[in-house]
């Protein structure tokens, strides 16, 4: 039994070894990097016949691939590998009637290029520093994982940023690592894991570590200032001098400044700056240089002529005085009076109040311990003459009652004059004048009668005594004259206006004169009084209406020397009202011909009249007033009717009205309309009896008045008619049939048509006829009148007319 099955085993693994088969080529999961050149291959093995290979897409959708082979090798490329590429690919074999696949499994990544680590360059001291890395181009993204690492430990995970909490200037050049990780199960390590590696770059302010002290050196020695300062970056070293000859200079760079030969312009401050692109600081150091004091000068100030009673300063100033000290002397008769002493290389000595006496040599002196210089100035003080001006300058001065008047004195000459002022009666004033020094004030506030006369100022300057006089002249003009009158006159009656002006003075170089249309119309001159008063000019006129609105003036003019222009004339105006009853009225219609029916009708009433009255608009028809608008705020009224119909049409009227009476005005108004509403109406009827008269009514609304006419139809034969009412008289079998109305005026036209029926007499039954033999002659002799009435009216193609009920128009 053994041996059989080891028989059958035999027989079934050379069949299996034999037997039809597929293959996908390389095997297994496929990881394809993103953007290179990768082939899947479907070889068949063991098919004797011939086979048929095709590629598809696990799922229902495109390959995006290429394919190549034959029969036996058939390859999918993907050329390049694209993320789309990351599916389930079957590869389907037919071999005769036999079906084989085979599958393959395709991951598609993308691990480019080593992180990029943002933000290292640049870090801050103790503040919040933020590195980014970032790694381009990564596919699947969700399988990124980003470590942080620092010698070799682990400071973050899952994120692209990192933030130091506080950083020194220690951690300057430390290295950082940001490494990243795609975690696709079965990716080799080598293309899943990437690390990048930077220093850290932190920045931060100079600081010195090394700084100069203040130095003495003397004339034409050296020394050398040191001064050294570390930072991130490396800071440069910049030295200014500070000198009292000139603005700052920059004298040097480098850690170290040396001078040599040393002059007294090397004296000063100098200050070691050390700066980065982070911060700067600066250190400053005195150097002083061992000299005796030099450049002593002595100013007497003001310069020029000096008066007596000014206030002078003597000021004295050297350099390089290094612990001396400064003096300022007076020289008289070879003796040294100390007058001011400082230890600083400037000082001053103030006479307030200079006198004669003061005049003469002064002496600064400077010393210290390496030496002493000096230099002199002479004091000349001379006596000032006495001068006295008044202001205003003029011989008369007019000042206006209730003003104030500013009269001032200036002395010249003299520091400290001693002014006096005296009124009209030669008495000194008892209020002080304003002022003080060489100018006094007087003020006159407010101005008075009493005020009028002559004023002195009286200056005394040691023994010199001088004084000036104004002679003052007081007037009164205050305002503007004012115009009244008894109100508005009516037209052909009297006007009186009166102009007054109020408390002038004198009166008597007042004039007042009235003006009307550039015409002088009234003048009147004041008389001499010593009181301010009141003046009054009437002016009498006709009123009449060309006169409304015509401009009076009252000119009042004020004559007096010494008075200002802009105070020798002042006006007033008013306006002359005139009242009178309505005129001009006026009505107009727009637009002013004709009218349609439809159209727009604008109806404007204008009058003329004071006191503004009011207006009404009427329509008359039949005898009747309709008012259809009234104002009482104008002379102006307008009434619009947007579609005109034919009642619109008529006589319209408009009246003004006021309190002295009215004027009335009318226009007519026309509407024209086409023929409407046209009826026809036979009588006594439109079916008759051979021989018997009708008369037709037609019947219309129409403006113009339409042109009607009447017709047979067929035979050609017309009648006019402009009332509309047509009489066919004795009719006969041959007038039956139908007629036709056309009402026609020059907006359109209307037509009615309607039939007439004549019955023979032949048709009608003798009895219906029965005549008493009585009227049988005179029956006969009427109808042969009519039937040659009849027969001529046929000739002359016309109709007899009678008169029916009119129609509107």
């Amino acid at each position: 039994m053994a041996l059989k099955a080891v028989a059958v085993l035999m027989v079934l693994a050379a069949a299996t070894v034999g037997a039809f088969h597929v293959e996908v080529q390389p095997r297994g999961v496929l990881f394809f990097r993103k953007g290179d050149r990768q082939e899947i291959r479907c070889v068949v093995k063991n098919c004797g016949k011939t086979s048929s290979i095709t590629w598809s897409v696990l799922k229902d959708m495109p390959a995006y691939a290429s394919f190549s082979g034959n029969s036996t090798v058939y390859s999918i490329i993907f050329d390049p590998v694209m993320e789309v590429h990351g599916q389930e690919f079957v590869c389907k074999v037919k071999c005769g009637t036999e079906n084989k696949q085979g599958k393959a499994r395709v991951k598609v990544y993308s691990f480019p290029t080593d992180p990029v680590i943002q933000g290292h360059t640049s870090l801050n001291l103790n503040g919040s520093n933020t590195l980014g890395c970032s790694v381009p181009d990564v596919y699947p993204r969700e399988f990124l994982e980003v470590q942080w690492l620092q010698d070799g430990v682990v400071l973050q995970t899952h994120s692209s940023q990192y933030t130091f909490p506080a950083l020194t200037a220690e951690d300057n050049g430390r290295s950082v690592t940001c490494r990243a990780t795609l975690g696709l199960e079965g990716l080799a390590s080598d293309q899943s894991t990437r690390e990048t590696t930077v220093s850290l770059s932190v920045l931060y302010p100079p600081r010195f570590t090394r700084l100069p002290s203040s130095a003495s050196v003397g004339l034409g020695e050296g020394v050398a200032l040191a001064c050294e300062a570390e930072g991130h970056p490396e800071p440069a070293v910049t030295w200014t001098a500070f000198r009292q000859d000139g603005p700052p200079l920059v004298v040097g760079q480098g850690n170290e400044l040396v001078l040599t030969n040393v002059t007294r312009s090397h004296a000063g401050i100098y200050q070691c700056q050390a700066s980065n692109s982070v911060s700067r600081i600066g250190h400053q150091v005195a150097v002083t240089v061992q000299a005796p004091p030099t450049n002593t000068s002595m100013v007497v100030s003001p310069q020029g002529p000096i008066m007596e009673g000014e206030r002078v300063t003597i000021s004295c100033r050297a350099d390089s005085l290094q612990g001396g000290s400064l003096g300022i002397f007076r020289v008289s008769d070879g003796q040294r009076t100390p007058l001011q002493r400082s230890d600083e290389s400037w000082t001053s000595f103030t006479l307030p109040n200079v006198l004669l006496a003061d005049s003469g040599p002064y002496e600064c002196g400077a010393v210290n311990d390496y030496g002493a210089e000096t230099a002199t100035a002479v004091l000349a003080v001379q006596v000032h003459p006495l001068d006295v001006e008044l202001s205003p300058k003029e011989d008369i001065i007019a000042a206006e009652i209730g003003s104030s008047l500013l009269l001032s004195c200036h002395a010249s000459g003299c520091p400290d004059p001693e002014v006096v002022w005296k009124d009209p009666q030669g008495f000194p004033v008892r209020s002080s004048p304003e002022g003080g020094g060489s100018v006094s004030r007087l003020y006159l506030s407010p101005v008075a009668l009493t005020d009028e006369g002559v004023h002195t100022c009286q200056v005394k300057c040691g023994s010199v005594m001088k004084s000036r006089q104004a002679e003052v002249k007081v007037f009164s003009f205050p305002g503007s004259p004012v115009i009244t009158s008894s109100g508005p006159s009516l037209a052909g009656q009297a006007a009186a206006f009166h102009c007054t002006v109020y408390r002038v003075y004198p009166s008597e170089h007042f004039q007042v004169d009235w003006f009307g249309g550039g015409e002088r119309l009234g003048s009147h001159n004041g008389s001499a009084t010593s009181a301010v008063q009141n003046m009054t000019v009437t002016l009498s006129a006709g009123a009449r209406v060309a006169d409304q609105g015509r401009r009076l003036t009252c000119r009042v003019t004020f004559r007096m020397d010494g008075v200002p222009n802009e105070q020798r004339e002042k006006s007033a105006e008013t306006l002359m009202i005139v009242h009178y009853p309505p005129q001009n009225t006026s009505i107009t219609a727009n637009p002013s011909g004709d009218l349609k029916e439809g159209d727009s009708l604008s109806i404007s009433c204008r009058a003329d009249g004071r006191p503004v009255g009011g207006l009404r608009l009427f329509r008359v028809s039949d005898g009747q007033r309709t008012m259809l608008e009234s104002s009482s705020e104008g002379w102006r009224l307008s009434v619009t009717l947007p579609s005109v119909l034919l009642q619109d049409a008529g006589l319209y009227e408009c009246e003004a009205v006021n309190q002295y009476g009215s004027e009335k005005a009318s226009a007519r108004v026309a509407v024209k309309s086409p023929p409407r509403n046209t009826t026809v109406e036979v009588f006594p009827s439109t079916r008759v009896l051979e021989g018997q008269n009708v008369t037709i009514c037609c019947r219309f609304v129409s403006f113009p008045p339409p042109a009607v006419v009447l017709s047979k139809v067929g035979n050609g034969a017309t009648l006019s008619s402009p009332s509309g009412t047509f009489v066919l008289s004795n009719l006969g079998p041959s007038d039956a049939g139908l007629y036709q109305v056309n009402v026609t005026n020059d907006l359109g036209c209307q037509t009615e048509i309607f039939t007439i029926s004549v019955i023979s007499l032949s048709t009608v039954r003798p009895l219906d006829f029965v005549v008493p033999a009585i009227g049988l002659g005179a029956m006969l002799a009427s109808a042969g009148l009519l039937l040659e009435f009849v027969r001529r009216a046929r000739r002359k193609g016309s109709y007899m007319l009678t008169k029916c009920t009119s129609s509107s128009v």
